[in-house]
């Protein structure tokens, strides 16, 4: 990421020529179709899906307050919280708790790809994180991403194109209208998905990592 890269420069005294950025890919033996990825279906209801093992340092207070906001305001939304179980003060009957799926297990892993496939938005605003690669995972569903602008996000999710990264200090009613035109507009969602994929597909895929690094050790060994 570009925040590791700023690190090696400024904390390391490393030399900007030997620095180069390269995203990393989705972590799944398998990922749908360019196709299938952007065929997503109405908000009805709109599936938020909170990913992760740390509830805190994720950010799932500010997922579930926002979604209690979504919900005040009328929209019909679910909350999935998958990978650890919130403290027992969040309770919400649109809400499903999965403490945790292992992708080495293959019925887990069948049931991970059919929970990716119906959502509409992963949202996990980090407070802090490196490169998530589970970003990369959701863009490969053509699912866009609600997070922060904190450590590496910002080099794998471009604000307004492939989701959405607010700033640490953004509350819940941030979120809330962060999110608001896509209920109101279909068409606006329709191609922040397709930019998710796009962004997989063209950057965010291990096939992309690995040409990108070979062509560093091709240049290095030619010199």
């Amino acid at each position: 990421s570009q925040w590791a890269a700023d690190s090696a420069l400024k904390d390391y005294q490393s030399p900007p020529e030997k620095i180069h950025i390269i995203p990393y890919g989705a972590n799944m033996d398998k990922v749908p179709t360019n196709e299938e990825a952007i065929q997503k279906q109405g908000f009805s209801p709109c599936r938020f899906l909170f990913l992760g093992l740390d509830w805190v340092r994720k950010g799932g207070d500010m997922v579930f307050k926002t979604f209690e906001i979504l919900q005040q305001k009328g929209y019909d939304v679910h909350l999935t919280v998958c990978g650890c179980i919130p403290p027992p003060q969040y309770q919400n009957p649109k809400m499903t708790v999965i403490p945790f799926l292992n992708k080495n297990i293959e019925s887990e892993e069948k049931r991970l790809f059919q929970i990716l496939s119906e959502t509409h938005f992963l949202f996990v605003p980090s407070r802090s994180d490196c490169t998530p690669i589970v970003f990369c995972e959701a863009n490969a569903f053509g699912i866009p991403v609600i997070t922060t602008n904190a450590g590496g996000i910002a080099s794998v999710i471009e604000d307004g194109f492939n989701g959405h990264t607010l700033s640490l200090d953004a509350n819940p009613e941030d979120y809330a209208i962060a999110l608001n035109p896509y209920f109101k507009d279909p068409e606006l969602y329709k191609q922040l998905v397709k930019n998710s994929r796009d962004a997989y597909n063209s950057k965010l895929n291990w096939d992309h990592w690995g040409r990108s690094l070979a062509q560093i050790i091709e240049q290095l060994t030619n010199k």
